[in-house]
């Protein structure tokens, strides 16, 4: 389980954001006590979902993420990369 302040780290946003994320029922969550808690499948899913939108912050990012990888490896950008390309892999490593 993932708080929102380690959410917010990963994904380089304000923990405002992401509860914001919650509250709009956009990410799901648990709420224990005053914090809430978020499955790893559940940040796993959101992102699969953000990052489709090009007009949110998350979708922003894979398509930059896809131009900049390919200017550095000296390729031309011929598709975007998929979110399990650029996200899961070493996202959620363990510490």
């Amino acid at each position: 389980m993932l708080t929102t302040k380690e959410i917010s780290e990963k994904l380089k946003v304000s923990e405002e954001t992401v509860r914001r994320w919650i509250r709009k029922e956009e990410l799901y969550a648990t709420q224990e006590g005053k914090s809430y808690l978020v499955k790893e499948k559940d940040l796993e899913d959101f992102i699969k979902r953000m990052s489709q939108k090009t007009s949110t912050s998350i979708g922003k990012l894979f398509t930059l993420s896809a131009v900049a990888g390919a200017a550095v490896a000296g390729a031309a950008v011929t598709q975007k990369p998929s979110p399990k390309d650029i996200f899961f892999k070493g996202f959620f490593k363990s510490k």
